[in-house]
């Protein structure tokens, strides 16, 4: 168990500190998140079926994700890199959408 605590907690630190990132996810509210495909895909049918359609957004650097809040897409990004969600009353509805879609 430290060793996966110890990898995820590294993975999680390279995503802040946009070390090696190679897609960039833009919100609806014009900030961006610098990402990983590859924990993106292990994450989420929606980002893998993305990344491996050799369609044109498998090979886009920049994502626009203007379907959801920008706050519930944070949590779900820092969700797929720590496994670690804040639910509130306010944000629980957006981010089991938001799940679901992702």
């Amino acid at each position: 168990e430290s060793h996966l605590k110890a990898f995820v907690a590294s993975l999680h630190k390279l995503q802040e500190n946009e070390v090696m990132t190679d897609v960039t996810l833009i919100l609806p509210d014009q900030s961006a998140i610098q990402c990983h495909k590859v924990v993106l895909m292990a994450a989420s049918p929606f980002f893998e079926a993305m990344f491996q359609s050799g369609l044109e957004e498998s090979a886009e650097k920049d994502i626009n994700l203007d379907f959801a809040d920008s706050d519930i897409i944070r949590s779900l990004v820092k969700f797929f890199y720590t496994g670690d969600i804040k639910l509130t009353a306010e944000n629980i509805k957006g981010i089991i959408a938001g799940n679901e879609f992702l």
